[in-house]
């Protein structure tokens, strides 16, 4: 359970390995009081860059489908953001090895009630592959 009193939440994600397909994540957010967070009519978007400012090497966006708020069956899951797979031709961002490359992210939620927020920032890191 996420709560939204301490935003943003650090996700360090577990290291990628540059060409993989992206299997998705997805996160369950509640406010302070675990009322589940009411995602109905939000945008939201997720950036990695090496840091801030520099080039993005990757996006993920609710404009594009590339970040998508859950439905469960009919009823749409209200707190649930996924980030959708994505292909390995999209993963191709640079890494390093034996120790992987740390990008950062955040993913910004925009809600209409209460405007801009960055609810999650971490790492991100790629490892680079052996075999190409």
């Amino acid at each position: 359970m996420i709560t939204s009193d301490a935003l943003p939440v650090v996700h360090n994600f577990k290291t990628i390995q540059r060409r993989d397909k992206f299997l998705g994540v997805s996160f369950d957010i509640y406010d302070d009081t675990d009322t589940a967070y009411n995602l109905a009519g939000c945008t939201a978007k997720m950036q990695v860059r090496e840091k801030p400012g520099g080039p993005v090497v990757l996006e993920f966006s609710s404009a594009n489908n590339t970040i998508v708020f859950e439905t469960d069956g009919l009823q749409p899951v209200v707190n649930r953001l996924r980030l959708v797979e994505r292909s390995e031709s999209v993963m191709d961002i640079p890494g390093a090895f034996p120790v992987p490359k740390k990008y950062r992210y955040d993913i910004q939620i925009n809600s209409p009630t209460y405007g801009t927020q960055t609810f999650f920032a971490g790492e991100f890191p790629v490892l680079d592959d052996i075999t190409v």
